[in-house]
């Protein structure tokens, strides 16, 4: 057979990448060196847009979404106040600031209901409206689905308080205008616009005549195209947000989402992970008063390996950030974010979402591909941010940005978090994982007859250890299986080889009884590959866990500075042992060795941690123990809910270590709840308990332990 060969012809190389690669979603910034404020700016991000269309989905020649933060144009506002007979000097204003709100298409029939609902608002909010109208578009841009959904875009233009405390409140009134009604606030801010749209870069430039009005310039530019792959594609879904574009997707948002309602802070209304990632960052500037910068440190932490290299006043601060809230935003992630004057350009933690830093004569540009900028225009050679790095700009009203290193950003963030945060010195002793009061095996002489569950004292032979009944542990859910795995593993040390798969039925269709576990069990078989960054994959997979109160995030009052100095326990493992029913399986010694070697702690000494006279006549009730057993005629449900109104109870009264204990169960007619069902019912109850003045509730003031024969998963 004949082969023929042919050149390969590069520009039908590109036509089929760009027709057939989908690699997910692109962004892109640009930032003027010299500071000045170029409309130029905008048509160079658009064309650098377009570059990036093979990053996005296409659907019938119509593309997912994408949109465009700029500065606002002041000069279109100015030309628009003077026409309705205002100032258009206030257009210059500090005060002034313009929101962009979606009205659905299916509230057209009612919008002017809503608007003046919204105006109403505004006005409650001390927000002066200078003017509110339809903004100028071009739906033939449309595509047939864009057509469909086209929202209107409603302008207004306002005068807020000075700083600060305008631009919160501004989001005070975002918040309220999701929570009141179905209109979208697309931003709302007295430095910036977002304009986006269902549909390609060629599709947002001709929709908004305002992008192509040589009178708007700006000085920085932040644009993002959308590729839907587990999100509708909707014009409030284009990003970029009120801060932020981002590439990629949180793995963790579930917690993401639950921490973030846990300080208090409102999610989007059925946002996608990017909008709930963009709310969480407002909350932390608006409610915690932090910087962007700070704020992007909160949520995209460095990793525990990073920070044993880093000197000791930033280890003190990382450890510190990570116990008052977490690294609770994990996953690929590129990010470009934009606060009044800051702007933060990130990578995560693994590197799994590519960011270049490019520059030219005129600018700094960071993009998702190198290839957004011709490279004739390239001055330095393009660099991928490295895993986990982060670059800050400062900009500055008639003066070139100031460009912020990794490190620099860093000690700035050191410097702002030690002017506001107390006692910020001595948290590095956390990277070891050991406690803040003692080191693991340091209760020689201590008593252990008031620990629940515990039957054993210190000081000679220990009492021979027989374990539990097996009716007790079949009580407790446990099948033969288990106490073969259990044998096996006492035995050898190894968890025991078997067949791939599980060949008993599913717990729905189970004939005997389950547990609530048991219905979210899987068994898999995974092929794992040689961890391309073994530090960083562990960061991923980590199972450490702080038992105690959370530092505050924020300092409003003499309760946030006790805080900080509570008693907290930061394990390797979320498995406590000791605290049996019956006699300890090893001598106290032993027991902790075992304990410490496997970086957690005994029942037994964690009570007294926090409790140095715990059991003692006169308890202070910083240990408290609630029983999880119940009794007919109390139902599963009513039993449940009182546990919760003793959490909360507990809580209010200053409990910071919760045993739950469910040894009472099965005596005297008690009935059994599982573990799961109790923890949640505690967890819940005090995450809905109002806490002391400016703390939205008790969640983070508490550790939560149980002691079960349940757990053996």
């Amino acid at each position: 057979m004949q082969v023929r060969e042919q050149a390969m012809d590069p520009r039908r190389i590109r036509e089929y990448l760009r027709a057939w690669e989908r690699h997910g979603s692109g962004l892109v910034a640009m930032v003027r060196k010299d500071g000045r404020a170029d409309h130029g700016l905008v048509e160079r991000l658009l064309s650098a847009l377009a570059a990036l269309a093979h990053r996005s989905g296409d659907v019938d020649g119509e593309g997912d979404g994408c949109g465009i933060q700029v500065d606002i144009p002041r000069a279109l506002w100015a030309e628009a106040l003077a026409g309705a007979g205002r100032p258009p000097e206030l257009a210059y204003d500090p005060r002034f600031a313009v929101g962009h709100f979606f009205i659905p298409r299916s509230e057209a029939s009612g919008s002017s209901g809503l608007k003046a609902k919204i105006l109403r608002r505004m006005a409650a909010e001390g927000l002066a409206v200078l003017l509110d109208r339809t903004a100028p578009v071009d739906s033939s841009a449309l595509g047939p689905r864009g057509r469909a959904e086209e929202p209107e875009l409603w302008q207004v233009a306002l005068l807020c308080p000075d700083g600060e405390a305008g631009e919160s409140r501004l989001f005070s009134l975002g918040l309220a205008v999701e929570a009141e009604t179905p209109v979208a606030v697309v931003s709302l801010s007295t430095q910036v616009a977002v304009y986006k749209v269902r549909g390609t870069p060629e599709t947002l430039r001709r929709y908004y005549p305002e992008l192509q009005d040589p009178r708007l310039a700006t000085r920085a530019a932040i644009g993002h195209i959308l590729f839907s792959t587990n999100v509708t594609g909707l014009f409030e879904r284009a990003q970029p947000f009120h801060l932020l574009a981002h590439n990629g997707g949180i793995s963790t948002v579930s917690r993401l989402r639950e921490e973030t309602l846990a300080l208090g802070i409102p999610l989007t209304r059925e946002g996608t992970d990017a909008q709930d990632l963009d709310r969480c960052l407002e909350g932390l500037i608006h409610r915690y008063g932090f910087t962007l910068m700070e704020a992007m440190e909160v949520v995209f932490p460095p990793i525990l390996a990073e920070i044993r290299g880093l000197k000791p006043e930033l280890q003190d601060l990382y450890l510190y950030l990570r116990q008052a809230w977490g690294p609770f935003a994990q996953g690929p992630a590129a990010v470009a974010a934009r606060y009044r004057d800051e702007m933060v350009f990130a990578v995560d933690a693994m590197g799994l979402r590519p960011l270049w830093l490019l520059e030219t004569e005129e600018e700094y540009v960071f993009a998702s591909e190198q290839g957004v900028v011709p490279i004739a225009e390239v001055v330095r050679d393009p660099r991928p941010l490295a895993p986990g790095e982060k670059i800050g700009l400062l900009l500055r009203e008639g003066g070139p940005p100031e460009f912020l290193s990794y490190p620099e950003v860093q000690d700035r963030v050191l410097g702002l978090c030690r002017q506001r945060l107390p006692a910020l010195e001595g948290w590095r002793r956390y990277l070891s994982g050991t406690s803040q009061g003692m080191e693991p095996g340091s209760l020689p002489g201590l008593s252990l007859a008031a620990v629940p569950g515990s039957a054993n004292t210190a000081g000679g032979e220990p009492p021979a250890f027989s374990g539990p009944s097996d009716r007790l542990l079949a009580a407790l859910g446990w099948s033969a299986e288990d106490h073969q795995m259990v044998r096996a593993l006492a035995q050898t040390g190894s968890e025991p080889i078997g067949s791939l798969g599980y060949d008993g039925p599913l717990a729905a269709l189970a004939e005997e009884r389950q547990n609530l576990a048991d219905y979210f069990k899987e068994s898999v078989a995974a092929v794992t590959c040689p961890a391309v960054d073994r530090d960083r994959e562990v960061e991923h997979f980590s199972t450490r866990v702080l038992l105690g109160a959370r530092p505050p995030l924020a300092v409003r009052g003499s309760g946030d500075v006790s805080l900080a100095h509570r008693t907290r326990v930061e394990l390797q493992v979320p498995v406590i042992l000791g605290g049996h029913a019956g006699p300890m399986p090893l001598d106290l010694g032993a027991y902790r060795q075992v304990a410490a070697r496997h970086g957690t702690r005994l029942l037994e000494d964690l009570c007294r941690e926090w409790d140095p006279v715990y059991g003692a006549g006169k308890d202070p009730g910083i240990v408290r123990v609630l029983p999880t057993a119940f009794q007919a005629p109390e139902s599963l449900p009513a039993a449940l809910e009182r546990l919760g109104r003793e959490a909360g109870a507990a809580g209010r009264e200053g409990a910071e270590l919760l045993i739950l204990d469910d040894r009472e169960c099965f005596q005297d007619g008690r009935l059994w709840i599982d573990p799961h069902l109790a923890l949640a019912a505690g967890a819940r109850a005090l995450r809905e308990h109002p806490g002391p003045p400016e703390e939205p509730n008790l969640r983070g003031r508490w550790a939560g332990v149980f002691p079960s024969g349940r757990f053996r998963d």
